[in-house]
């Protein structure tokens, strides 16, 4: 960290706490023990150089450490975990909603065909034009990640 904050034109750094604790090899494990005294002791090596620190976290309790400590941009959230928490609370607010009762005049059924219509559309977006590359060490790793 010293010799990257050492270069001229380097404002800061950044510690992405998936990349630190796979380096060291603890893959998925964010809030290992260790990883966690090697992202405090970057934060400090980063302000003694005057250089701005910053670190990303979507653990409240850390983040507050973190500004704490005296990070200058903490990153508090995912853009992955707050879709994903909308989401669950949408489904939370509409899984026990009763279905709407058909009107009179929707008394029509949709026809084979109009079903395996529908059925190739959903298939089709279900299907992967490009597959991602590669998993992430969270997914290698089979551990939800933050």
């Amino acid at each position: 960290m010293d010799a990257i904050c050492a270069v001229d034109g380097v404002d800061g750094g950044f510690i992405d706490p998936a990349d630190l604790s796979a380096s060291m090899g603890y893959i998925g494990q964010l809030q290992h023990p260790e990883a966690l005294k090697v992202a405090d002791d970057a934060i400090a090596r980063i302000q003694k150089s005057g250089k701005a620190e910053g670190i990303l976290t979507a653990d409240e309790k850390l983040a507050k450490h973190y500004i704490d400590i005296g990070a200058l941009f903490v990153a508090v959230g995912l853009d992955n975990n707050i879709l994903m928490r909308g989401t669950k609370a949408l489904v939370e607010r509409f899984k026990d909603a009763a279905p709407v009762a058909a009107s009179a005049s929707a008394s029509r059924h949709p026809t084979p065909a109009y079903n395996a219509h529908l059925n190739r559309r959903r298939s089709d977006s279900l299907r992967f034009e490009n597959p991602p590359p590669h998993e992430s060490p969270c997914h290698a790793a089979k551990q939800e990640c933050d």
